[in-house]
Formats: C-alpha cells, sequence, structure tokens
C-alpha cells in the first residue's frame, strides 16, 4: 500500500506570498479561470508553494470605496490565516476600500460555495454577463470581513 501522507518537513514548509508579479499572477489566474482576455489595469499577489504558484488573487476595476476581485488555486494548501488575511488586507486596508466585488459564472456552483466560505454575499445575477452566460454577483463589506 502507498502512503499518501505528507512527511513532517513537508507539512509545516510555509506557503510565501509573491508581490510585485502582477503580469505573472494575472496570466496564471486567467489560465486557470479559462478566461480569454485579461482584467485590464489591474494588481496581483500570488500564493507560492515549494516554487510553484498554487493560488492567486487579482484586484481590478477599482472604482473606490469597491474593487473587483478573481481568485484562482489548485491547491487548498494556500488557504492559510496568514494568506488570507494579506489577500483581504490590500484591498481594505492598503486602499481603504469598503467593499470588495466577485462575479462568478452562475454555473459554477462549486466557485460560488467557495466564495460563500470565504464571507461573500450572493447580491444578485447579472444576465448574459459572461461569454457563458450569466453571472452571479458577490459582495464583501470591510465590517464583514473576518480575515483582517
Amino acid at each position: 500500500m502507498v502512503e499518501n501522507r505528507l512527511s513532517d518537513r513537508e507539512r509545516h514548509e510555509p506557503v510565501t506570498l509573491l508581490y510585485g508579479e502582477d503580469g505573472l499572477v494575472e496570466e496564471w489566474v486567467r489560465n486557470q479561470l479559462d478566461m480569454n482576455s485579461g482584467f485590464g489595469e489591474c494588481t496581483a499577489i500570488g500564493a507560492v508553494y515549494k516554487d510553484r504558484l498554487i493560488a492567486g488573487v487579482v484586484y481590478y476595476c477599482y472604482r473606490h470605496p469597491n474593487i473587483e476581485m478573481a481568485i484562482a488555486a489548485i491547491s487548498p494548501r494556500w488557504a492559510t490565516k496568514t494568506t488570507l488575511r494579506a489577500f483581504f488586507e490590500y484591498p481594505f486596508d492598503q486602499l481603504g476600500c469598503n467593499r470588495v466585488t466577485v462575479l462568478v459564472d452562475s454555473d459554477k456552483a462549486q466557485v460560488r460555495r467557495f466564495d460563500e466560505r470565504l464571507g461573500f454575499i450572493r447580491e444578485g445575477t447579472l444576465r448574459e454577463a459572461n461569454p457563458n452566460g450569466d453571472a452571479e454577483i458577490y459582495g464583501m463589506l470591510k465590517n464583514e470581513c473576518r480575515w483582517i
């Protein structure tokens, strides 16, 4: 029988945050989300484990006090309190936003549940907003964010 457990060393290796590589992280997130076009002017933060990008967040469409956010991940290892704090400190503390908005394809139930577990609240449907059809709009206010 093959053991699928992480060694003690692997279990304790940290996830590091990647700043200043907006283009690289933005392209990676776009590829993970299977997007045909880019986000336009944006800022991004990556989460790296063992020299591999395992998650990224892109902040775009900044119109104070709101910014839009897109998250992609290929491993649950990124979702530490430290990483989540960093991902939400940027819009709420550094930019001074009062709100973060995410748009999710209506047919992506797993992604919608993930956003809800992060604390986003579904606010409505944007009809025919994406190439695949409708999109759900989710929002989080600063005073609702449990990560900062």
